[in-house]
């Protein structure tokens, strides 16, 4: 007997999942598989998207020009129709799906999404949902007290577990299905026939007729069996509801296909699967907070997804299964003026043809004691850590600051690395930039405009004094969210990723606030790299160096 709530792979899940467990090497980016997305609205940034194309060698037909408002944000409510159903579109189309693996979005492109607005039918729609949540929920309840009972009358013994919400429940009918096998494998036959057929009451009620398929089997006869025909055909049916079901998720933005998925799963997947495909629509159709366009589009294939919480980052290079997913590395070209992407690309290349990245590494900690429990004395001492592996391992010129203030406007010149906090949206010109900088502030908010000339963040402050590449959140990303600046830069310096891999390897959230500006394809060390592989922290050396 297969158990319930451990049975990972759900036959409504298949073609979800799908997407998600497509091979691909996230570990080698080449020219050919980006692909361009700039806002045919703006002609500036049309112009950027193809004087990249012609700067790094990227095909023409990777330039995808969508239809977007001219101004940093766009509401959650178009995401779907003007930006991920287009690109998706398009790169089906050009037979460019497998082959892509890092979008580029240029000036014009919207750097926010902004919580949906719901129309008024979506808005009733939510709140019969949550309704329909409670109710199959509740339903689900009684289907599991019932087989419950039924054990408890048949073996005194039996123990139920508790808890009300769907977790708990799965849990609990794994635990009957465990009690009711055993009593299958030692009871009567007249029990046993009893106790079968309240089991397979409660699967087709839990799960439908992918429950009793994946849970029962005819024995193999000779012959023309009746038992036989009607579980292929009733195998025959899921399989044809599983492609229609993967083809309504696509159309997830369709309130009709929404119902018809809605009315496929209660029938064929049961109380079980339908509950939570409530809970994704329900999640769909909730206003969430702000997020970052780029990180959001990272799911460009996914068809299902969290929206709300704090997702993990699948490409991370402690994720085990990140050579699998189908997520996309997504990097910015864009900047305070419509000129600073091609600053920027300019800048880059010149680095790569002189053969590396020459200047200081500024490291601006605050000379806090990392404490257990405390995240703040914890990140001030990673930074600490780096600027301990800098000293010992490379032969970099350092400038490692850790008192409590940030370090003064115009100190270090020269500045080819930087990564320091903390200042919030109040921008401190301690550096001055060498060409190809690279450096990264963590404050809240330092990336909320980059076109706003009033506005005070890092982000674009940085940008304006020649930086050319750096990160920041849209909106308060926690703590947490930014990489850990031992990772990041260690990458940076062994030379062998480029930015882009080396921001998706260490950025641990995706669908959240981050943002990365710079040339995705931008290797500062890959020639001449400022650390060996076997000096990198003990997480790192053995991804490196399998390399």
């Amino acid at each position: 007997m297969i158990p319930f709530a451990s049975t990972r792979v759900r036959l409504i899940l298949l073609v979800i999942l799908a997407a998600a467990t497509c091979g691909q090497d996230v570990l080698a980016l080449e020219k050919t598989e980006l692909a361009l997305i700039c806002n045919k609205r703006m002609p500036a940034s049309v112009q950027n998207a193809k004087a990249y194309a012609e700067a790094r060698g990227v095909p023409l037909d990777r330039i995808i020009e969508l239809d977007l408002p001219t101004s940093d944000q766009i509401g959650e409510e178009r995401f779907d129709p003007d930006v991920v159903f287009p690109i998706r579109q398009a790169l089906a189309g050009r037979g460019l799906k497998a082959q892509v693996k890092c979008l580029v979005t240029f000036y014009g492109v919207p750097l926010k999404l902004m919580p949906r607005r719901n129309s008024p039918l979506e808005a009733s729609e939510l709140q019969d949902l949550q309704a329909q949540e409670r109710l199959l929920t509740q339903r689900i309840a009684e289907v599991v007290s019932g087989l419950e009972g039924h054990l408890r009358d048949w073996d005194a013994t039996f123990k139920p577990l508790a808890g009300e919400d769907l977790d708990a429940l799965t849990k609990r009918a794994d635990h009957a299905f465990t009690a009711g096998g055993r009593m299958l494998a030692e009871a009567a036959p007249d029990l046993q026939r009893q106790v079968l057929s309240a089991m397979l009451a409660t699967v087709q009620q839990l799960s439908g007729e992918s429950g009793i398929v994946q849970r029962t089997q005819p024995k193999p006869t000779t012959g023309p069996s009746a038992v036989s025909d009607q579980w292929q055909g009733m195998r025959r049916d899921v399989v044809n509801v599983v492609k229609q079901s993967g083809e309504l998720i696509a159309l997830r933005t369709d309130p009709a296909a929404r119902a018809k998925l809605r009315e496929l799963s209660l029938k064929t997947f049961g109380l079980v699967d339908t509950v939570r495909l409530l809970h994704t629509q329900i999640d769909y159709l909730t206003p969430q907070s702000i997020i970052a366009l780029d990180s959001e589009l990272a799911f460009l294939w996914f068809n299902t997804y969290a929206r709300k919480g704090i997702p993990s980052n699948p490409l991370h290079y402690r994720e085990a299964n990140r050579a699998k997913s189908a997520a996309l590395m997504v990097m910015r070209l864009d900047g305070p003026q419509t000129g600073t992407a091609r600053e920027i690309v300019m800048a880059c290349k010149k680095v790569e043809r002189d053969g590396v990245l020459d200047g200081r590494f500024v490291i601006d900690s605050r000379g806090l004691v990392a404490k257990r429990g405390d995240g703040f004395g914890t990140f001030d001492e990673r930074l600490r850590d780096l600027a301990s592996l800098v000293r010992k391992k490379t032969k970099l010129s350092l400038v490692s600051d850790d008192a409590a203030e940030v370090i003064p406007a115009h100190s270090v010149k020269d500045v080819a690395l930087y990564v320091g906090w903390y200042s919030v949206r109040n921008y401190i010109p301690s550096c001055s930039f060498v060409p190809g900088a690279i450096g990264y502030h963590v404050a809240s908010f330092e990336m909320f405009s980059l076109h706003d000339p009033n506005e005070k963040g890092w982000g674009r402050g940085m940008l304006n004094d020649g930086i050319a590449a750096t990160l920041g959140a849209v909106d308060e990303p926690y703590l947490g969210a930014f990489p850990d600046p031992v990772d990041f830069f260690a990458l940076i310096l062994c030379g062998k990723y480029t930015l882009a891999e080396v921001y998706w390897m260490t950025t641990p959230t995706v669908n959240w606030k981050m943002v990365m500006i710079g040339d995705p394809l931008y290797n500062p060390f890959g020639g001449k790299p400022a650390i060996a592989p076997e000096d990198l922290p003990n997480g790192l050396r053995q991804i490196v160096m399998s390399k």
